[in-house]
């Protein structure tokens, strides 16, 4: 889980610096970094694509992962990777993300007409 204690300084770099309209001053934290994740199905590489919201206008609700009082606002952004699969053939299949720190490994079932 990212720290939550440096998501909230990026945000708040964003609200101070009064970039509230640029994301590029809240994409310039530790997430913005990060490498792409390796992907594989079935042991063969899939591709990801990095995929990023515009700039989002929030307010908090009570007990939010920043621990911040209900009704702070706050201007995030999103990012992340996706990796899109044509729909599987019936059986067993492992797809396997690989992180910088860490293997995150899955296997599902598909059914017949599901």
């Amino acid at each position: 889980m990212a720290d939550r204690g440096r998501l909230a300084k990026v945000a708040a770099a964003g609200r101070a610096n009064g970039d509230v309209g640029n994301t590029g001053t809240l994409r310039c934290g530790p997430i913005a970094r990060l490498p792409a994740p390796g992907v594989t199905l079935d042991g063969r590489p899939v591709a990801v694509s990095e995929v990023e919201t515009a700039l989002l206008r929030i307010t908090l609700p009570a007990e939010n992962l920043f621990r911040l009082p209900v009704g702070t606002q706050g201007l995030p952004v999103a990012h992340g990777w996706v990796a899109l699969l044509r729909p599987l053939p019936p059986g067993t299949h492992t797809i396997v993300i690989t992180l910088p720190t860490q293997m995150i490994t899955t296997t599902i079932v598909v059914r017949s007409g599901h």
